[in-house]
């Protein structure tokens, strides 16, 4: 033991007999104690950090909240404890001080995700602010299955389903209706489908966790084969001279040609509107609508009673679960076809904002101007704007800020902090832009910077839109949940003191704005 080298404390390294061992040689005592200490401090730094955040439980921890002053962020230690000072509202961008304009305040909430993705289709449910993801993809596979984010006990879990599944797929979009989730294209994998992107929307029932598959095409050719009497594939073959047959025309106009890179928005509480998109057909520019009162029992009931009492029922082909093309009326503009654009309803207006053609080209209209589409008259135009307005580019997402007549655009372009945040206003007399200021609440090692490929909804009850997945510019996939408090640019009211939950100080949640809010009303 006597001439064993050791390191212990502030003890010099050398020997425990004889004279301290330099091995950098005279003169060099200063540096190597600096190199030494400087070491020691970060490693120790690091582990103090991991063992905080595990020995929590891998939770948050409490601090100045986002939303409150009793949110629970991310890092880690005894929430009882923890300075407010390690939490503060970060200005990455240097923007204005003097800024006068709307503010989104960003955080993340960094626990307990499913794994990193990019284009994964979401959807909030407005009666309790539960956030639905589907799919996706990661460097190596497509996903399947549906998780659900529940904002009130701050909780990611799978849905168990008792039926099949739409299998794997990315770039799908989907919406919620009433206790519904609707779940339309997307890229597939060919071996369970049969092609790359799928025509199909399944609807799945949140009670009984039961997915419904609805192909309309499908089901008119299965009825065309099975009153042909002549084979089992004579509603699919053509006819004399080349012409397909009368089945599979009128199969093809149930519903739209399979797509993914589409938008899809819900328009008057039960009719879904889906614009654009792409296949290995090319690009689409069409748009179509599916009113899910189709499938309901009430509107079933109602056409057996007209049948049965004799009444006109309309055509044919009208008593058919279809979807309807969206065509464009006379003297409309018609909007170039386009993929990864942003889309939103406001009223029964249909925004499109963004987006990029077959040849990559995202200057689809002339500078400032955004495309409207009058759903009820089907009537298109192309409307200008006013204002300093985004960078117009594929991967664009639009929100509805509840009843104001705004819509929040998150844009391709770096904020710092996050993506860039613009607000588009409707109201008379002309849309106008405005830039929104993004500030971070919370760690700084934790801000985000600039996401591409993620997908985001909006929690109008809430005051929140939540971001989920996406790649960041080194390419590195995230499986951190975003919540950008945008509240106040709904003109929610403030939530008075005593309306705020109790958080016990053992306990490690977060209280994001739904949680509140859904338990307020």
């Amino acid at each position: 033991m006597a001439e064993e080298d050791f390191w212990e404390g502030d003890a010099e390294y050398g020997t425990m007999e004889g004279a301290v061992w330099n091995p950098l040689g005279p003169g060099y005592e200063s540096l190597f104690s600096v190199l030494r200490y400087a070491t020691m401090a970060v490693l120790g730094f690091v582990a103090y950090s991991i063992y905080g955040y595990y020995n929590n439980g891998g939770k948050a921890r409490k601090g100045m909240g986002m939303f409150g002053d009793e949110s629970y962020l991310e890092g880690g230690g005894d929430s009882a404890i923890q300075s407010d000072a390690d939490f503060q509202t970060y200005d990455v961008d240097n923007q204005d001080p003097n800024f006068t304009g709307p503010t989104a305040t960003l955080s993340c909430i960094p626990f307990d995700c499913p794994c990193g993705r990019i284009s994964a289709a979401t959807a909030i449910d407005p009666s309790n602010g539960f956030l639905y993801v589907y799919g996706g993809e990661t460097e190596t596979d497509l996903l399947r299955g549906l998780s659900v984010y529940d904002s009130q006990n701050v909780r990611w879990s799978d849905v168990e389903v008792v039926s099949a599944n739409p299998g794997q797929r990315s770039q799908a979009q989907m919406v919620v209706v009433e206790d519904l989730l609707v779940l339309y294209g997307g890229i597939c994998n060919p071996q369970e489908r049969g092609d790359c992107v799928d025509p199909a929307m399944y609807i799945f029932h949140i009670e009984s966790k039961q997915w419904l598959q609805v192909d309309c095409a499908s089901a008119a050719l299965e009825a065309a084969n099975a009153t042909s009497g002549d084979g089992e594939n004579k509603g699919e073959v053509e006819g004399e001279g080349g012409e397909q047959s009368s089945a599979l025309t009128v199969a093809r106009k149930l519903q739209p040609p399979a797509r993914c890179g589409h938008s899809m928005s819900l328009w008057r509480n039960h009719t879904v509107v889906v614009f654009g998109g792409y296949s290995e057909d090319g690009y689409y520019g069409d748009t179509w609508s599916f009113d899910l009162m189709q499938l309901s029992d009430e509107q079933k009931e109602e056409k057996e009673r007209k049948k049965a009492a004799g009444e006109d029922t309309g055509a044919k082909e009208d008593e058919r679960v279809q979807w309807k093309q969206i065509h464009n009326a006379a003297q409309s503009h018609t909007p170039p076809p386009r993929g990864h654009h942003g889309a939103v309803v406001m009223g029964d207006e249909l925004i499109v904002i963004g987006g990029e053609d077959e040849t990559g080209a995202s200057a689809l209209v002339a500078p400032g101007e955004i495309e409207i589409l009058d759903i009820p008259s089907q009537m298109w135009r192309v409307t200008a704007t006013t204002g300093e307005g985004p960078e117009i580019c594929p991967g664009m997402h639009c929100h509805q800020m509840a009843d104001t007549g705004k819509a929040m655009v998150i844009s391709g372009e770096n904020a710092g902090v996050f993506n860039k945040l613009y607000m588009l206003d409707l109201t008379p007399p002309s849309p106008t832009w405005s830039n929104v200021r993004v500030d971070w609440r919370g760690d700084w090692t934790m801000i985000p910077g600039i996401r591409t490929h993620h997908n985001s909804a909006v929690d109008c009850i809430g005051g929140s839109i939540l971001i989920f997945g996406g790649e960041s510019s080194t390419g590195m996939m995230h499986d951190m949940l975003l919540a950008l408090d945008v509240a106040k640019i709904m003109e929610l009211p403030e939530l008075a003191p005593e309306e705020e939950p109790v958080i016990e100080e053992t306990k490690n949640e977060f209280s994001g704005p739904s949680a509140l809010r859904k338990k307020a009303h």
